[in-house]
């Protein structure tokens, strides 16, 4: 009926909740449910055709104060109703009961009215109805089940993060890609002098050439000694040879796969010096992501790795991102006064990955679970309290 324009009494729908109320009132309390195949109790012939009628579960109560019916209120459940949401349908009936009930009449005189009544002269019998349909539907509300979720905030990094170093000492000749550019794998994103490298590698050449004839020499005069001694020194001067002609080969900084330069500008450092290991950039693939949640130490003994999740990025609102817990640190990290945890899991699909990058935040949820609305909504509060009562306590 609620989901017409207008309520016509003389519909066969509204004349058979009519019927349930009449027949509830006239029988009394308690009655069973009904469900939709119509079976009810004897004499609950009304309850069992509007069951049949409706295709849900139906139950009915008549809401009373002492001897005096007010109401009857008749419920509907798709699914068959749990014995507790059974039980609190009828405590809730019997508590109804008491607070439309009008007001008593003394045997000398009539009473001052009571804040009810009061409430029932200033709003009116409607008005008082209507707040307790919404109070009861809110204690049902409430009492129903929903998937709990932990939120902490999250930042999208890359799968793999390579570093690409400075090989050896050197100074910076050219920069052809910085921070935000994407690249090719072997894409030369830097170069290093290497001036110095040919010259040192001249210098060495010709002394392998030097050794060499000395050793020569040495052999035709079958002076065995000497010749072992230039041979050392030839190959000692191969050697060095065999690191120049490797760092030579090393002077373009290359991409090692495709992505995008989350690090590293030499644009501004031409002819800088650099030192051997010195990190010049960082490359992230933009097809495999991982997402870090920075998870409160209050929520953090309910993630389990598994357990599924999404996650809506600022730069991307509209389009939420699932993913996986796949790994929960044990060790945690202060953040603006308080513990954290980190948590990593990886995204799931890549719908979206054209426009993701490394480094973009948002927040994440976490499913961990079915909890009552009441027990999600005050979960924090309550852990609060139980921990100031333990501090406080003697």
């Amino acid at each position: 009926i609620s989901d017409s324009s207008g309520a016509d009494t003389r519909s066969v729908l509204a004349q058979q909740f009519l019927a349930v109320v009449e027949e509830t009132r006239a029988g009394g309390d308690p009655v069973d449910w009904a469900g939709p195949q119509g079976d009810a109790q004897p004499g609950r012939e009304a309850l069992a055709q509007l069951a049949r009628a409706t295709g849900h579960h139906v139950a009915a109560r008549t809401l009373r104060r002492g001897e005096d019916t007010v109401a009857v209120v008749v419920m509907e459940q798709t699914s068959a109703p749990a014995p507790p949401v059974q039980e609190r349908f009828a405590a809730l009936a019997s508590w109804l009961g008491a607070l439309l009930a009008p007001g008593t009449r003394g045997g000398t005189g009539d009473t001052a009215p009571g804040p009810l009544a009061r409430l029932r002269q200033r709003f009116g019998r409607r008005g008082l109805y209507g707040a307790a349909a919404l109070l009861l539907a809110a204690v049902l509300f409430l009492a129903g089940t929903t998937n709990d979720k932990v939120v902490a905030d999250a930042t999208l990094e890359g799968a793999v993060q390579r570093a690409v170093v400075a090989p050896f000492d050197g100074f910076i000749a050219a920069s052809r890609r910085r921070a935000g550019e994407q690249v090719k794998a072997g894409e030369v994103m830097a170069r290093l002098k290497d001036e110095d490298l040919a010259l040192e590698r001249q210098k060495w050449s010709s002394q392998r050439a030097e050794l060499q004839r000395e050793y020569r020499k040495a052999l035709a005069a079958l002076d065995h000694a000497q010749a072992r001694i230039f041979k050392a020194q030839v190959e000692q001067a191969e050697a060095e040879l065999a690191l120049l002609d490797y760092q030579l080969q090393r002077v373009d900084l290359a991409a090692p796969f495709d992505g995008i330069i989350i690090e590293g500008d030499l644009s501004q450092q031409l002819g800088a010096p650099v030192d051997r290991g010195q990190l010049l950039f960082q490359v992230a693939p933009l097809d495999r992501y991982r997402v870090a949640l920075a998870v409160s130490e209050r929520d953090i003994a309910r993630i389990r790795t598994g357990q599924q999740g999404a996650l809506v990025l600022s730069a991307l609102p509209g389009t939420p991102l699932e993913f996986r817990v796949t790994q929960v640190a044990s060790v945690a990290s202060t953040a603006g006064g308080a513990n954290e945890f980190r948590v990593e899991a990886q995204l799931q699909g890549t719908a979206a990955f054209d426009e993701l990058r490394p480094g973009m935040q948002g927040i994440g949820k976490v499913e961990v679970g079915e909890r009552s609305r009441l027990a999600a909504g005050t979960g924090r509060l309550l852990g609060w309290l139980r921990l100031k009562l333990w501090q406080w306590l003697p």
